[in-house]
């Protein structure tokens, strides 16, 4: 079960997610995104390390975020098969994390999942126990998306900056590639070509920030 619990300061309720609720996200993610972000084998580790930390994961929804608070979208991007084999997807979405953060003027207060999808459900919830941040329970389309430019975020302001980066299986030191664009369809093509780089596997980030 899902426990609630209310702030004392304020009226906003937020919901806990802990082992029972990730593996829950996994197989509704698994349906709803048709097979993209992943397959249910891939979301194994996740769910393995999750469960390992025990660090409960607090749900918020976006009109309970607080105005002005900068949520950062975390997803892994990329051939599944190669993503696959590019480790636990436990270490390079962190150090991504903290590398864009580093780019804004504005620390994220709140990690945002990109899509609803097996792996791209988890790897958000996985950033959000490590930093003790709070994930926001929604997406951009309420499916797996193929292209960065089907994103309902899109209509409130553009993918960019955005932060490429990955994994690399062989334990050698990971790339980072940050990619600005005007449109979501031209970063959307910078992160195509730029896969290659990154062994046709990494995590993308932006910024998304809350306004009433």
């Amino acid at each position: 079960m899902i426990s609630i619990k209310k702030l004392e300061d304020t009226t906003m309720t937020l919901k806990t997610l802990g082992p029972a609720e990730f593996e829950h996200l996994a197989i509704g993610a698994c349906l709803l995104g048709g097979g993209g972000g992943g397959p249910l084998t891939g979301a194994a580790p996740l769910l393995d390390y999750l469960r390992a930390q025990g660090q409960p994961v607090t749900l918020i929804g976006v009109d309970d975020l607080p105005t002005g608070i900068v949520a950062a979208a975390v997803a892994g991007i990329g051939a599944p098969n190669a993503a696959t084999q590019s480790g636990d997807f436990t270490r390079a979405p962190l150090q991504a994390f903290q590398c864009y953060a580093s780019l804004l003027a504005q620390a994220p207060g709140a990690v945002l999942p990109a899509e609803v999808a097996t792996m791209n459900s988890l790897i958000p919830a996985v950033v959000a126990a490590q930093t003790g941040l709070p994930l926001v329970g929604a997406d951009s389309a309420g499916r797996a998306l193929p292209t960065l430019n089907l994103a309902a975020f899109n209509l409130a302001t553009p993918p960019s900056p955005l932060l490429l980066a990955n994994q690399p299986a062989d334990g050698s030191e990971s790339i980072s590639i940050t990619l600005s664009a005007p449109s979501a369809s031209q970063t959307d093509s910078l992160v195509r070509a730029n896969l290659t780089a990154t062994d046709d596997s990494g995590y993308s980030l932006f910024e998304r920030e809350r306004r009433l």
